[in-house]
């Protein structure tokens, strides 16, 4: 199998599959019937949330069961819209310690005020794909700033019941897993 073979599957993966660093809107998308989603924050954000709480709604738990939940141990909620998972660098206040945090929850129940109109018809193009996840700045989104050094989050959204349940402990900083990679390698190791 050739080299450029590979590089043509690569080439035509749907962008969809492909989890980029170019920014995105996020909002608000209706499913068609009510489902559960994991509600959570990591403990990382309870030393912050006397701040948080002007701009995001609480999650259900604070524990870091919620960089893997499950029904058994993290709450879950009923949601019209699309659930989210939200992965990024949190500073420990006064101290100069930065940890990763996970928050989980509906995405219409994530910021106090809303999304944007413009967020949300964006986001609403996405619904047709069933999850995806993108790098995007915080800015876009009107997330409340957490690290000054990095202004990027990972935004995962998805529809159906708990599908915000990936487990996310192996996100670090430039890591974003790739959801085609072992299909990949097994066609690859299949067409040798």
């Amino acid at each position: 199998m050739s080299l450029s073979f590979i590089y043509i599957l690569i080439i035509f993966i749907p962008s969809s599959f492909v989890l980029s660093s170019s920014s995105f809107d996020v909002s608000t998308f209706s499913v068609s019937q009510e489902t559960n989603c994991f509600s959570c924050a990591s403990s990382s954000y309870l030393h912050r949330w006397d701040e948080l709480l002007h701009h995001y709604f609480p999650p259900k738990n604070f524990s870091d069961l919620c960089w893997y939940p499950s029904p058994s141990s993290i709450s879950t909620v009923p949601c019209s819209s699309a659930c989210f998972t939200l992965v990024e660098n949190v500073h420990i206040f006064n101290t100069d310690r930065v940890d990763r945090g996970v928050m989980r929850g509906c995405i219409d129940r994530l910021l106090l005020f809303g999304l944007d109109e413009d967020v949300r018809e964006r986001f609403d193009s996405y619904q047709r794909r069933g999850r995806i996840c993108r790098e995007t700045d915080r800015k876009i989104i009107k997330l409340y700033a957490l690290n000054h050094e990095d202004e990027s989050v990972l935004l995962c959204a998805c529809t159906g019941p708990h599908c915000n349940g990936q487990d996310m402990r192996g996100i670090s900083n430039g890591f974003i897993p790739y959801p085609l990679l072992p299909f990949l390698l097994i066609l690859i190791y299949l067409l040798m």
